[in-house]
């Protein structure tokens, strides 16, 4: 790879100003791009001061600051949208009024020149020369003053984009808990993928919404000037189209306002499942999932559709308006038998040309996209409100409460003064998350002293966190995709796909086709009557054609390049936001907000660096082509004047309607390059959605009915390895997970398997699930190999506990049994063996249909794992995996699961992955694994015999204590004693924690 020098690292910066007006600077990067086939990162230019996140981000978060200051109540971010740009917007405003001046001194020009062409025109031969030169050179000042407007626009877009993706993440770093709780990872990701970019859309075309009025007044008294009354049916229709536009733009910001509900729900689901992946394919659940994406994506296709029928309505008045008024215009002459001439034909063309693209098209683009932009300015505004976390915590005491020192959510020490030392004191009568909720904290009172070790505990359920088509088959492909495609691409770049690139189809393609097509065939159109009307102007349309190919072919690769490097740099964006919010409570302990702040920032840099690059490449090509649409124009004038000056006769009607389409070409070729590019940047993502939709798959979920095993199977539970060789990548150096396994373990046998880290423990659940790659040998389950049949029939006969309790976003009953097979008193059955009936019946209210939050942040990871025995109580399977379930548990919710486990499933085979030793010594044989090798396996007594083997090593490694505890359960099979206080001599000090010595932690 290429790396650019010092010296081009920032070549704007040395451009004179000539270069940085044809953007001839970037031509460098250009030619590097054919030269080398392809670009990377680091070839790429650093980043212009005034496009860096950080100093945007801080304007704009000032300013809002600012904003709320100043009106507490009800503070705007429109007006500190305002602030932070200043008078730029507007200026660059009156930079298009200048071109419009540019235009409408066009049509006037050539009725000068039309002059010349009449039969006895008296004009001399220079006065028509200097009209053509001046009609051109107009022509040339339009482009370029367009090209300039169109430039800045994008880049001022970019920054008001880039500040409102950093205001919005370090607002998620100040959320409060209870903030969080209320909003899902894809309402939050939805505003910085989509809503921020409407914020940056809605900027593009902002200044038409006053230009268009100016234009209009300017077009009605030229009208006037010439057609005197007729003008007003023109001026009328339009005024009418305009009105019109603006109510459907309210229709608009309905049907928008409901697309983004659904969509933000489609988002949070589609952001559990991804992240939840392992469990959701352990479960079996792919298919209840599908079913719930493919209900909500209905929903949201029936608002895009409602939609398109509004926009539908709304183009097709904005392009039969030329046609429309002219017949209106036409037969209001001809009714009051009004003779018009040339001169008339061509100056109305020209007008109504101007009108419908640069008045009647950019404001109903301007309207629509303002009205996509309030909707979502609403939303952006709503969750900057949102409490944040040094003003959340509400206490609420009673007369009777002392608090001697709470600053918001910190305690600290009223008498440091005094004492020298860091004492905290702490009378608190009540304290709640949220003033509508049930108090979590009631008369707590405790001193800490320096040196004090403070230690929280409590059964669950006392709140020890205080409050714990395309789409379609893109989804059905992710979600059947092998497990190492998740292992290997993180959350928020699989997200990026779903937003962004699906906005990106749903949204802006569907619009910007049409408009690219209705330019295209106007060009072809315009360039087609041209040469049929004057055979001489077939050179000039093949020198331009020509022009095109050449600076097309400079202009393509280093363009591809750039979007490839757009969607790859737009990625670690999500992602990086994606991890933030599920991480953030570990953030605020670190107190690493500012760290990943800056994180953020970085990612959005490098997203900017390509964004730069793409806008002044897009502008490279835009002003060259407005020289060959000049070219094409000035040729096409010229030889109109020499064929009229040496050939007497030509017609006037035909030379009319030569000059003004090649003038309005100019206009409409403008428009079909900048949608010729928008087209091409945003089809990117249409390659993206394509590329996820031909994605490896798993083996398939079902087979032919005579392979399914019987519906009672696993009737025994009897698990047979033969030689088992696995990896978790298709990748030749892929390394083995596990390395020619080979065991029998009998039908309704406790089986505890430990190992250190990276033993191979999880791999070897992970193949019976058949969520790895088999190298060789087979597994059979009741003498049935799992390689010959359906996933969905192995996984839903297998029961698993996992290690962290997953929970999606629904109710009670959604997360036991997602398919209702199951009655109302099979569900509320398993409540109760878990213990949970109490806690869902009378603290939840709603029963089975209470509902439980995204990631079942509502609910004590305790009781999230009693969910998850549940699921396994209610399936009833013959092999039950306990993947370290009570890893993250209290004693008490420890001793509830073994139990439960014990009676439950006393005729099942249980695999347990051991995290304490002492949850798997009473198991019928240990299984111990190393290195993906089976190292032992017989029953504890044995392995214990043997003062050399692997087992006895571990269990030595505890600590004399906890081994000589280890060795008497063993001993005597008492698997009933209390776990809780070893009942052994020993002048040995115990740890805190038994567990603390545990090699099977290290």
């Amino acid at each position: 790879m290429s790396s650019a020098s010092s010296t081009d690292s920032a070549p704007y910066l040395h451009a004179n100003k000539f270069s940085r007006f044809i953007h001839h600077w970037i031509s460098p990067l250009l030619e590097k791009s054919r030269e080398q086939s392809t670009l990377y990162l680091n070839d790429l230019y650093d980043l212009p001061a005034d496009l860096k996140s950080s100093t945007l981000t801080d304007k704009l978060e000032a300013n809002w600051f600012d904003e709320i200051k100043r009106n507490p109540q009800k503070p705007s971010l429109i007006r500190a949208t305002l602030r932070t740009l200043g008078w730029r917007p507007f200026l660059l405003g009156f930079l298009e009024i200048l071109n419009s001046l540019v235009r409408i001194a066009q049509p006037l020009l050539l009725i000068f020149l039309m002059n010349f062409f009449e039969p006895c025109s008296t004009i001399p031969a220079w006065q028509a020369w200097l009209f053509a030169m001046a009609t051109t050179i107009a022509s040339l000042i339009s482009g370029t003053i367009f090209n300039e407007y169109i430039y800045k626009t994008d880049l001022i877009a970019a920054q008001l984009r880039i500040a409102y993706m950093g205001l919005i993440f370090r607002k998620v770093l100040r959320l409060s808990n209870h903030s969080m709780d209320s909003l899902s990872s894809g309402e939050i990701t939805n505003l910085i993928s989509n809503d921020a970019k409407r914020v940056e859309v809605a900027f593009y075309l902002f200044n038409y919404i006053w230009v268009a009025p100016i234009g209009i007044i300017l077009m009605s008294y030229l009208f006037w000037h010439f057609v005197k009354y007729i003008a007003f049916i023109a001026i009328g229709y339009t005024l009418f189209i305009l009105l019109f536009q603006t109510l459907f733009g309210r229709v608009s910001v309905y049907f928008q306002t409901k697309i983004v509900e659904v969509t933000d729900e489609r988002v949070k689901i589609m952001s559990e499942i991804i992240k939840s992946m392992r469990i959701v394919k352990m479960y079996c659940w792919e298919t209840a999932f599908i079913k719930k994406i493919n209900l909500v994506r209905k929903h949201e296709i029936i608002q895009y559709i409602s939609l398109g029928i509004c926009d539908c309505i709304r183009i097709l008045f904005v392009l039969t308006h030329i046609s429309l008024t002219f017949l209106m215009m036409y037969g209001t002459m001809w009714s009051l038998d009004i003779r018009f001439d040339t001169r008339f034909f061509a100056i109305a063309s020209c007008m109504l040309g101007f009108m419908r693209l640069f008045v009647i098209e950019f404001f109903s683009y301007a309207v629509r996209d303002l009205s996509h932009y309030l909707p979502a300015r609403k939303r952006i505004e709503a969750f900057l409100l949102l409490n944040e976390s040094e003003r959340d915590l509400r206490l609420l005491s009673s007369s009777h409460s002392e608090v001697k020192s709470i600053d918001e959510d910190k305690l600290v020490d009223d008498n440091k003064e005094k004492t020298h030392s860091s004492q905290v004191i702490c009378h608190l009568k009540h304290a709640q998350w949220n003033k509508n909720e049930t108090f979590s904290l009631k008369n707590i009172v405790f001193n800490a002293y320096p040196g004090d070790l403070i230690c929280v505990i409590g059964p669950v359920g006392t709140f020890l966190l205080s409050s714990s088509s395309s789409v379609y088959r893109m989804f059905q492909r992710i979600i059947r995709c092998p497990i190492y495609f998740f292992d290997t691409n993180p959350v928020g770049r699989i997200l990026n796909r779903f937003t962004n690139d699906v906005n990106i189809m749903d949204e802006r393609l569907s619009e910007s086709v049409p408009e690219f097509f209705d330019c295209a065939f106007a060009v072809v159109g315009t360039v087609a009557l041209v040469c049929v009307l004057n055979p001489w102007s077939l050179i000039p349309a093949g020198i331009g054609l020509c022009s095109m190919l050449i600076i097309r072919y400079r202009f393509a690769q280093c363009s591809r390049d750039l979007k490839r490097l757009d969607g790859t740099t737009r990625s670690p964006i999500y992602s990086h936001l994606t991890s933030t919010i599920h991480s953030l409570k570990v953030i605020r302990s670190y107190h690493a907000e500012q760290i990943c702040s800056n994180e953020f920032l970085h990612h959005i840099d490098n997203h900017t660096r390509v964004h730069y690059l793409i806008v002044t490449t897009d502008r490279w090509a835009a002003i060259r082509f407005n020289w060959i649409a000049f070219i094409f124009l000035a040729l096409v004038t010229f030889l109109a004047l020499i064929i009229r000056i040496y050939q007497q006769e030509f017609s006037t009607a035909e030379i009319a309607i030569t000059l003004f389409y090649s003038l309005n070409l100019l206009n409409f070729f403008q428009w079909s390059v900048r949608m010729t590019v928008y087209i091409e940047t945003n089809m990117t993502a249409v390659q993206r959605v394509l590329e996820y939709c031909s994605l490896d798959q798993e083996s398939p979920a079902q087979v032919s009915d005579k392979n399914r095993p019987l519906s009672n199977w696993p009737s025994h539970g009897c698990i047979v390895f033969e030689n088992v060789s696995m990896c978790y990548s298709n990748d030749d150096d892929a390394p083995l997970a596990l390395h020619n396994v080979s065991l029998t373990i009998e039908g309704g046998e406790k089986v505890g398997i430990v190992g250190r880290t990276g033993a191979g423990k999880n791999s070897f659940i992970q193949i019976l699930f058949r969520m790895g790659i088999l190298i060789d040998g087979q597994i059979r389950i009741d003498d049935i190999n799992i390689e010959d049949i359906g996933l969905d029939d192995l996984r839903s006969r297998i029961a698993i506990i996992p290690k962290d309790p997953v929970l999606f976003s629904g109710t009670i009953r959604s997360n036991l049994d997602p398919f209702n097979n199951y009655s109302d008193d099979d569900i509320w059955n398993a409540l109760e063996q878990v213990q949970l009936k109490t806690l869902v019946n009378d603290i939840m209210l709603n029963g089975l249909d209470s509902i439980v939050n995204e990631s079942g942040s509502n609910l004590s990871v305790g009781q999230k794992q009693l969910i998850c025995l549940g699921r396994a109580i209610l399936k009833q399977c013959k092999i039950l995996i306990i993947d370290e379930a009570t890893a993250n548990v209290n004693n008490a919710t420890d001793e509830l699961i073994q139990k439960a486990i014990r009676e439950k499933f006393k005729q099942c085979t249980v695999l347990t992955i051991a995290h304490r030793l002492r949850t798997v010594i009473d198991s019928d044989r240990i299984m111990v694994l190393g290195n993906g090798e089976l190292l032992e396996f017989d029953t504890p007594q044995a392995l214990l015999s043997n003062s050399n083997s692997h087992f006895t090593s571990l269990i030595e490694q505890t600590g004399s204590t906890e081994a000589q505890f280890l060795r008497t359960l063993v001993n005597t099979q008492d698997t009933n004693m209390n776990f809780d206080e070893p009942n052994v001599d020993s002048d040995e000090e115990l740890p805190l924690d038994p567990n603390e010595n545990d090699p099977l932690l290290k």
